[in-house]
């Protein structure tokens, strides 16, 4: 049974730094040991880069185009219970995208459905930049790791997938092939830092898409495991999955990596490369199926 829900309020650490640098840096020291506390090393920007990407965002009037960096944390009183970090990013065609950074709340806190309450708000941020800037409202693409039944690892393999399935309602980029099988598209997290001078690996994620359909975010219309079976085989007809232009979801991919080539300039190369791969495993295919996090369990990575 869910914790009794606190009340909650959502702001943007970037309004806050416009108005006081002081009460700014109090609540970003608290979002951030959150941030430091829920993901790995190599998954992480430096709290350096995050609060120059916020120092920015506050200095800026904006170019008219449509984009904005957001940072927001929940306030239970004075305490800050999490933090979700996002960019909502135009493409060409009159579009707009968010690239959904990291989301996070504080161990002790969940359970409580800070994480929705979030998420809530992002849509709302969106949806009313697209309507502000007269854009088509895309969706938002996030990074998840991939489901691995071979180790026992509940967070992993029910709680995250079960997150981002039930309350994100994310949903994976693949291409079918031949013999009715998925492959997802080989998607990388650029290294975003470096190690005695030297560009971490990359990390391999699934691409995940939270579809905006007309004006609206929708949920996948197909439950968690009704897609693929243990073989990797689609088992219903093809015409049930939501479908994307591959051309709109490598726009979309490019989006995110021009995000990381503004941030880790000197991960450019290996970000071209990883784009390029992405590229090719396209070529020849005209859509993109949005399947289910936790059915991919059953699809290998190549």
């Amino acid at each position: 049974m869910p914790k009794q829900s606190p009340s909650i309020k959502i702001v943007d650490l970037v309004e806050v730094c416009r108005q006081d640098r002081h009460k700014f840096e109090r609540l970003f020291k608290q979002a951030q040991k959150i941030y430091h506390a829920s993901f790995r090393s190599e998954e992480k920007e430096s709290t350096a880069c995050i609060r120059r990407f916020i120092w920015d965002a506050a200095r800026d009037s904006g170019d008219g185009s449509g984009y904005r960096f957001c940072y927001l944390i929940p306030l239970l009183g004075k305490r800050v219970g999490g933090m979700f970090m996002f960019e909502m990013i135009p493409l060409p065609g009159k579009s707009l995208m968010a690239f959904l950074g990291y989301i996070a709340v504080d161990r002790s806190l969940r359970g409580m459905g800070i994480a929705k309450r979030l998420i809530q708000e992002f849509r709302r941020f969106f949806l009313a930049q697209a309507k502000q800037y007269k854009l088509k409202p895309l969706g938002g693409f996030g990074e998840v790791e991939k489901p691995d039944l071979s180790v026992a690892d509940d967070l992993r393999n029910k709680i995250r997938p079960g997150f981002h399935h039930n309350v994100c309602n994310f949903g994976v980029m693949t291409v079918l092939t031949a013999g009715n099988r998925f492959k997802i598209l080989p998607y990388f997290q650029p290294g975003i830092s470096r190690n005695r001078g030297a560009i971490e690996p990359p990390v391999p994620f699934l691409p995940c898409i939270m579809r905006v359909f007309g004006k609206t975010f929708r949920k996948l219309p197909v439950g968690a495991g009704k897609v693929v079976d243990h073989a990797g085989q689609l088992k219903l007809p093809i015409k049930s999955l939501p479908v994307m232009n591959s051309a709109v979801a490598l726009q979309m991919i490019h989006g995110v990596y021009n995000s990381y080539r503004e941030g880790a300039e000197y991960s450019k190369n290996q970000i071209d490369k990883l784009e390029d791969n992405i590229r090719r495993n396209l070529e020849g295919y005209r859509k993109v199926y949005i399947v289910p996090i936790p059915d991919t369990a059953y699809i290998p990575l190549k």
